[in-house]
């Protein structure tokens, strides 16, 4: 019961956020302020109330199958894609503003997902596929 719980709110966590990169995107690059201001007013807080509603489901399997450590690093991974979220809300409504006069992160190309080597890059490591920032980790 719990387990399915968990499952089907992660896929629709999932299902909204996969969208919103590509709908930013597609959106900033057109200079659809109207589709703009519907990502940060409503899709946005969709996605963000979503991945909670998720957390707490995940609390609960993970508390009932697991000892309570570990969740850390769980709270780090969600807390960063609920901040990430919130910090994206900010710049869009700080462009719309007219405060910014331009989103540089969505002037960037996307991130290779092979590398000139065609091999897999990054795929089952967070730090090294999450940004296009350098985080070393000593």
């Amino acid at each position: 019961d719990y387990l399915f719980d968990t499952q089907i709110k992660y896929a629709k966590a999932l299902a909204i956020k996969a969208l919103l990169p590509i709908e930013l995107k597609e959106a900033y690059q057109k200079g659809d302020k109207l589709a703009l201001k519907v990502i940060a007013d409503e899709k946005i807080p969709t996605c963000i109330d979503a991945i909670k509603d998720f957390e707490k489901a995940l609390y609960k399997q993970w508390h009932k199958v697991n000892k309570p450590f570990g969740y850390d690093v769980q709270q780090m991974r969600i807390g960063g894609m609920l901040m990430r979220l919130e910090m994206a809300q900010k710049r869009i409504n700080e462009y719309l503003a007219g405060e910014l006069t331009s989103l540089e992160e969505l002037e960037t190309g996307d991130l290779p997902f092979i590398d000139g080597a065609c091999k897999l890059r990054g795929s089952n490591s967070w730090r090294k596929a999450f940004t296009r920032s350098q985080i070393t980790w000593s």
